[in-house]
């Protein structure tokens, strides 16, 4: 689980702390950092790769990326994560010349690498090392050699497939940005062996088409019966062929008030039952344990907001799913606000000259007070980021 994420220089992120729960959502105007914020968790995840390849390329090369294109300064990323009993801190630095970045990675408080100028003659018995000066990478056993320009050395140690890096890989894992769209949802699609779920859900049927069709149905059952229970009407999912040659179609079952039950095409279905679906099928299959949001209002009614709010929730929780799965989503829907806490809030607000500063909601003055007379989403539409925090943004 992430739970602080530091990062300096980074587009229009001069200098941001982001204190992070299980379940967080981001609020803010256009522009002011939510998106570059998810790429940055993005980022962890591939640097996480054992097999990492350089991304900072064409029009995301380092001097595009760094603030103001200031070629001075370094880009600086920390992660302080936490798993099982276990906490962990990883520091990456990166220079717009692509010198070896200053990196390290504790475990309980221990660095199990870091990078260093080259030890003095009179250091080496304690950190052996006898090559070149500049900038080397130590483990903590002693050992050092020089570093390299390329990729951060994260992925080189992860590529050993030791722990804990292993368990720090898939920590670090995030997920693509999820940006359902209802009208791919119910899109007919081939299942293949290992698919997961697209950005935009467009392949949802194939993927429960693998899921129901696996040697081991449970997770499907728990699926169709979370959908069940949260929409009553809902008895079932299938998936007919497609006239497409292999692809899956995805249809549901409905009944009520003692119908005799009724499959129609999932085009037809409901905005919110297509969601839910496409949520608890991330929450069902092999999906990472960070999950990231963009706007998972759009294209529904209000007055399914609140079930968008629950079942991430939920899934944050461990509640649903078949393992507890953080999620960080953005919304710029007031109505969608009005369902969570104070707590699971933080707010983006971007300053012309300091940029980005990011205050959780809960530090709002007189949050309590304003709370018992408007719904929270209310307070963000009648009062702005600028009004609620108007001396922490001045």
């Amino acid at each position: 689980m992430f739970e602080r994420i530091h990062i300096k220089n980074y587009k229009c992120l001069r200098d941001v702390t982001v204190d992070l729960g299980d379940f967080t959502i981001l609020i803010g105007p256009n522009d002011s950092g939510k998106s570059s914020f998810l790429e940055v968790i993005q980022t962890f995840g591939k640097i996480a790769q054992p097999n990492f390849t350089g991304i900072f390329q064409g029009d995301r090369s380092l001097d595009n990326l760094v603030w103001r294109k200031d070629a001075g300064r370094n880009i600086v990323w920390e992660v302080t994560g936490s798993i099982a009993e276990h906490r962990f801190v990883y520091y990456l630095e990166l220079s717009v010349d692509r010198r070896p970045p200053p990196e390290s990675l504790e475990w309980d408080g221990k660095k199990l690498f870091w990078t260093q100028e080259a030890p003095a003659q009179n250091q080496r018995p304690a950190i052996q090392y006898a090559g070149p000066p500049g900038l080397v990478v130590v483990t903590a056993n002693g050992q050092a050699h020089p570093a390299q320009p390329g990729a951060p050395y994260l992925s080189q140690f992860i590529q050993q497939q030791q722990a804990p890096f292993t368990a720090i890989a898939d920590a670090l894992k995030s997920s693509i940005e999820y940006r359902f769209e209802l009208g791919k949802l119910p899109t007919p699609a081939i299942p293949k062996p290992g698919i997961t779920l697209e950005s935009s859900g467009a392949n949802l049927a194939a993927v429960l088409d693998v899921l129901q069709n696996s040697p081991d149905r449970s997770a499907f059952e728990l699926l169709q019966k979370a959908l069940c229970d949260a929409i009553p009407n809902l008895r079932g999912i299938v998936l007919p062929p497609a006239q497409h040659g292999g692809a899956k179609a995805l249809e549901f079952i409905l009944s009520g008030n003692g119908q005799i039950p009724v499959t129609i095409p999932g085009s037809l279905a409901s905005g919110g039952a297509l969601l839910l679906t496409a949520f608890l099928t991330l929450a069902y299959t092999q999906t990472p344990g960070l999950l990231l949001f963009e706007e998972p209002e759009n294209g529904l009614h209000p007055t399914r907001l609140q079930m968008v709010v629950e079942i991430l929730r939920k899934m944050s929780r461990g509640e649903v799913g078949n393992r507890k799965r953080q999620s960080v989503v953005t919304t710029h829907n007031p109505l969608l606000l009005n369902y969570a806490d104070p707590e699971e809030v933080r707010v983006f607000v971007r300053h012309p000259e300091r940029g980005t500063c990011v205050i959780p909601m809960k530090e709002a003055p007189d949050i309590d007070k304003l709370l018992k007379e408007f719904a929270l989403g209310e307070l963000w539409y009648l009062l702005g980021e600028e009004k609620l925090f108007q001396e922490q943004t001045v």
